[in-house]
This record gives C-alpha cells, structure tokens and sequence, in this order.
C-alpha cells in the first residue's frame, strides 16, 4: 500500500481538487483525503435554509473563471460545470439599516452603493473598470 500513491493532497476544497488534477494529469498517482462527506469545500452549493433556495455560504467572485486556464486545461464543461451567475450575486446589511446588492449588471450595483454612498459608489465603478474589464484580458491570455 506504501507505493499506492505518488501524493496524498490533504483536503479536497476546490483548491486541493485542482492541484489534485494537476497533479494526476503530469502522470502522479494523488490521493485525496477530505474529512466533510462530500468535496468541494467552500464551492459546495447547498440548500441550507429552504427547500429549493441554493446557497453558496463560503463562495464568491468566480469572475473569469471561465476564461481562465484551470477551465480550459481540465475541461470543466466537459463533466457538466456550469457557473450559475444570478443577477443579484451578494448583498451586505448593516446595523444602521442600510444595505446594498453587488448584481451582474455594473449599473444596478453602482445604484445599490450610490444610496449610501456616492463617492464609495464612483470609487466602486472605478475599481470594475480597472480590475474587472481591465484584468480580463490578462486572465484569458494566461
């Protein structure tokens, strides 16, 4: 049993899962050892309050990730991945009573800011602009 496994990767998040693949696509024999009954980790889509309301408690901003190279190099689409992005991706409450929604559309979520803050909700667009249409490019050439 010693020389049943090249590596063991200890945890089987998203993260373990990659290097896990990696690891095997180079020609390496991995185990992976996940203590939770499932893997995935944080990434685990759940009905945790209600039947049929999905929630992702400890995962987002999965921007690009579909045009980065972990989607290509294991192709992902291949075995049924498919991202979900609703319109209204995260929303934050407050203890004043103010809240705001981060949406897929730049303008809906600039508009949720702009009713606490408007200089949060410019520096809000200014930041997309350059790290989300800027970094885009980058993304998908690696």
């Amino acid at each position: 049993m010693a020389d049943a496994f090249d590596g063991v990767v200890i945890g089987g998040g998203h993260n373990g899962l990659v290097l896990a693949a990696y690891l095997s696509r180079a020609g390496h024999r991995v185990a992976v050892a996940e203590e939770a009954p499932k893997v995935g980790g944080g990434c685990c889509t759940e009905e945790s309050t209600l039947p049929g309301f999905k929630h992702n408690l400890h995962s987002n901003f999965y921007v690009g990730i579909e045009e980065g190279p972990i989607y290509r190099d294991l192709e992902l689409d291949k075995y049924g991945f498919r991202l979900t992005y609703p319109p209204v991706q995260q929303g934050a409450a407050f203890s004043d009573g103010t809240a705001f929604t981060i949406h897929t559309d730049i303008e809906k979520t600039v508009k949720s800011i702009a009713q606490i803050n408007e200089k949060d909700a410019k520096s809000y667009r200014d930041l997309h602009e350059k790290f989300y249409v800027g970094m885009k490019g980058v993304v998908t050439s690696l």
